[in-house]
């Protein structure tokens, strides 16, 4: 080998160089120090390539967590939005609990039915844009029995707007038709079957009710569904006892 000094030919063995009195100990040391600093000068790149997606990582992970946040509170207002309109259109269901229904004034029934059919239109929509992904396992609770409880409120909305409506008409007919006892008949029949299918349309909806489970249900929605039992219920006694009456007059005919 040579002497990195002076250049001088020596043993490849040797600690020294004969010529100049290099000492090739120190110079291989500084060899070595200068290899480890390049091998740390490699290794630096990678490590701060790690520690930047390392960051990135975070970042991302914080970003989903407050996403999920806002999409939670969003759909939490929605819950109670909708909830809001539920209550107010069986609210106006209400006036149906004891109704006169063959001397019912559809002007005014027909009013409040409108006003809770814009309701429930709208209930339905809310609950449509929730992000049901973001719920907790109570909440969708809630949201199925808001479901359920715009359903019966829409299947009273129709009922009225069907049967009531030909119960009225035919019990026009009625009073058009006195003193033809045939004719009376058979109005008092239609009047009659008119109240059988409330009847039961009044039954399919308080079944459909009673699928709700209430127990995790918050306070103010057990009160609705309570509120609205009580309604159907109600319905369902003034139906059957309005019935019984003209089934009592038919038979005197």
């Amino acid at each position: 080998m040579y002497c990195p000094k002076c250049g001088s030919e020596v043993d490849d063995d040797a600690k020294y160089c004969s010529t100049c009195g290099n000492d090739f100990s120190s110079n291989t040391q500084n060899q070595n120090i200068q290899t480890e600093k390049t091998s740390q000068n490699k290794r630096s790149p990678v490590i701060t390539i790690i520690a930047v997606i390392g960051v990135l990582f975070a970042m991302v992970f914080v970003a989903a967590v407050c996403v999920s946040c806002a999409s939670h509170s969003q759909a939490e207002d929605q819950i109670e939005e909708a909830g809001l309109l539920v209550e107010s259109s069986a609210g106006r269901l209400s006036c149906l609990e004891n109704l006169d229904y063959k001397n019912a004034d559809l002007v005014t029934v027909h009013s409040e039915m409108a006003a809770a059919r814009v309701e429930i239109s709208e209930a339905y929509d809310i609950i449509d844009n929730i992000d049901h992904d973001s719920l907790r396992d109570d909440e969708i609770d809630q949201v199925y029995a808001l479901k359920i409880m715009l359903d019966v409120c829409l299947d009273c909305v129709d009922l009225v707007d069907t049967d009531l409506c030909d119960l009225v008409v035919n019990c026009g007919k009625l009073e058009e038709d006195k003193g033809d006892r045939n004719a009376m008949k058979s109005d008092y029949q239609s009047i009659i079957n008119n109240y059988e299918s409330m009847l039961k349309k009044t039954d399919t909806i308080n079944n459909k009710l009673d699928l709700i489970d209430v127990s995790q249900l918050p306070p103010s929605q057990k009160a609705d569904i309570a509120s609205l039992k009580c309604t159907f219920e109600g319905m369902h006694d003034s139906l059957s006892s309005q019935k019984n009456e003209l089934e009592s007059l038919v038979q005197k005919l």
